[in-house]
């Protein structure tokens, strides 16, 4: 598990807000329509897993793929040039020894939450979608700088913009029907992941293992990836569409990555740490609210 002595120090920078028009590029992040539906979310394994409950998820897209260097980095370098800042500028993939060549179609990693989440807003603006993350729960000004701990009330669910999934959404997703400890069964298979036993020491390109039932690629393994929550206890009480609770220290990461055994890569493990935290085995996938 992920602790908060892994947070990093980072200056946060702040800068002139400059709005402008929309871009060019439409097909960037490939999306998958995620049907809703209820399920068990949680599990007896762990303590924080516990209780499990009964969640109900309305229906979204997910990305296909972890967000790719390549596909940061553009929207990255647009956002830079429309009013928006990165502390953390991401790392072309990541290792756990020493440096390896990488690829730009690996996931992007060494990137904390709030840059995930700004990010998330440049993909929208970019695409000419209604940015979902707003500095206030006024919802008037856009996130693009600094460092705010975005609160759900901060958040304008329904504004067809691209942002983090929230833990129910991405255990649901990850899940695909499936009830048992992995997605695709209950056995080790590195058929469907990368992690400490088989990835060599370093993250590789997405969409190399197979693929849940949904057609979502590296849920298990390669990087780590951000969640939207605070992270906190789960509550008892049968629920739809939770986004965590209101405020909190750290975030929630899944899916385990390169440094973990498999026990990280089961659909209900989690994580959580500082949200300023960019490690080399963290990165994120997008969803968007309706299909």
């Amino acid at each position: 598990m992920r602790h908060p002595l892994y947070a990093t120090s980072l200056a946060l920078i702040i800068c002139a807000i400059t709005v402008s028009a929309i871009p060019a590029e439409t097909n960037l992040i490939i999306m998958v329509d995620i049907p809703g539906g209820s399920f068990v979310m949680g599990s007896s394994y762990e303590i924080i897993e516990k209780p499990n409950r009964t969640v109900t998820v309305s229906p979204f897209t997910m990305a296909k793929y972890e967000t790719t260097y390549n596909v940061w980095k553009k929207v990255a370098d647009w956002a830079m040039q429309h009013g928006y800042d990165f502390e953390t500028p991401g790392a072309m993939g990541g290792h756990l020894f020493k440096p390896v060549s990488h690829d730009d179609n690996e996931p992007v990693t060494a990137v904390n939450w709030y840059c995930a989440v700004k990010w998330c807003n440049a993909a929208s603006e970019m695409h000419g979608l209604r940015p979902c993350y707003y500095t206030t729960a006024q919802k008037k000004d856009v996130y693009r700088k600094g460092a705010i701990d975005i609160s759900p009330a901060c958040v304008q669910w329904n504004a067809g913009g691209f942002r983090l999934p929230t833990e129910a959404e991405w255990e649901y997703a990850c899940r695909a029907g499936s009830t048992n400890r992995y997605y695709w069964g209950i056995e080790v298979t590195g058929d469907y992941f990368w992690n400490y036993a088989n990835c060599g020491g370093q993250t590789h390109p997405v969409g190399q293992k197979k693929p849940n039932t949904f057609g979502l690629y590296d849920m298990s393994g390669n990087a780590s990836e951000w969640c939207f929550d605070f992270f906190d206890d789960y509550d008892i009480k049968s629920i739809a569409d939770p986004k965590g609770p209101p405020s909190g220290e750290y975030r929630i990461q899944r899916g385990g990555g390169i440094p973990d055994q498999n026990n990280s890569l089961r659909s209900s493990a989690r994580s959580y740490t500082s949200p300023l935290t960019s490690m080399y085995d963290t990165g994120f996938r997008v969803v968007r609210s309706g299909r």
